[in-house]
């Protein structure tokens, strides 16, 4: 079964001088728990009489399966851990109700999403009913992501997002639901270019969510939300040195890649019809998009209230 493409693609492959090839090395580090591992397991504020019993049961799921990048990745981005439970249970509310149905399994593929932690809990509370794909370029990650993943119902390739080919052998109708786990400002700014990409994997009822670091017009206001998420998430899990020399060694390099909310708007009205702000926390948003608009509304239908501490809200979700 060929999935990874054997020509290199504008963003992928050797990644063009991006901060992909660039960060390669200390990538490898964090997915190996080298550097920036979290000082206490990441949890939440929010409890099972805030969220419900199985969002409360999906946060500490993913908590319990996750490698060291996943890990480093839900103690830097402040209520990620709620939010991937958000998306998590409705799209297993959404794969069992397809598999009731239709009898065929939901499509799910997270593009360069670690060592795949969303996917394997996924798999492991909806089984058969979901087939998943996780990519990404990150050598260290897959050993992770073999050791708690069920083989039957869950691939992986390991290769940037770019190198696998539209549409992947064995998914030929296109995913259901793709999940772009802020990956894209790390090949560029250019989005109009990746998000046909990204297009070109879905089904044409399918729908995509593009977790973002956005840029921002005002660079004060960029800050603001850049010390909050840093003073009051991060410290709970890093030492100020490990924050600091994050954005030294990361940070300066990933935002030359990031657009503003208003460019990801544009160049996604380019390739969907239909796009949604569905989540935010400081400098990250969530943007939903389908060409179908009754499968985007019945997708965030799903989704239920977010759980997010008011120290990180600076915008309204659903502005657009």
């Amino acid at each position: 079964m060929t999935i990874i493409s054997d020509t290199v693609q504008p963003e992928g492959g050797r990644y063009c001088g991006s901060s992909m090839q660039k960060l390669g090395t200390r990538f490898d580090k964090l997915a190996t728990g080298a550097i920036q591992r979290p000082k206490a397991p990441v949890t939440s504020v929010f409890g099972e009489s805030d969220v419900g019993a199985d969002r409360a049961a999906y946060q500490t799921e993913l908590s319990n399966g996750a490698g060291p990048l996943f890990m480093h990745f839900m103690a830097s981005i402040p209520c990620i851990q709620e939010e991937m439970a958000r998306i998590g249970c409705a799209t297993a509310e959404w794969a069992l109700e397809r598999q009731a149905e239709t009898g065929r399994p939901l499509q799910f593929f997270e593009m360069d999403a670690f060592d795949g932690t969303q996917a394997r809990t996924l798999a492991n509370l909806a089984g058969a009913a979901i087939r998943t794909l996780t990519c990404s370029p990150n050598p260290a990650n897959e050993e992770y992501f073999k050791r708690l993943a069920q083989p039957e119902i869950s691939q992986y390739a390991q290769c940037s997002l770019f190198d696998v080919l539209a549409p992947a052998a064995g998914f030929e109708d296109g995913f259901d639901l793709i999940y772009e786990t802020a990956a894209l400002q790390f090949y560029g700014p250019e989005r109009t270019r990746q998000l046909a990409h990204v297009a070109s994997h879905l089904a044409s009822d399918g729908v995509a969510i593009f977790l973002e670091k956005m840029n921002h017009d005002d660079p004060m206001e960029y800050q603001r939300r850049e010390t909050a998420k840093d003073m009051n998430f991060k410290t709970r899990y890093f030492s100020i040195e490990e924050i600091e020399w994050k954005t030294r060694n990361f940070l300066h390099d990933m935002v030359r890649g990031q657009v503003t909310l208003q460019q990801f708007a544009t160049a996604a009205q380019n390739h969907f019809a239909h796009t949604r702000v569905i989540w935010h926390s400081t400098n990250f948003y969530e943007v939903a998009a389908s060409n179908d608009l009754v499968a985007l509304e019945t997708f965030c239908g799903r989704l239920g209230p977010m759980a997010i501490e008011s120290d990180f809200v600076f915008d309204q979700a659903d502005a657009f």
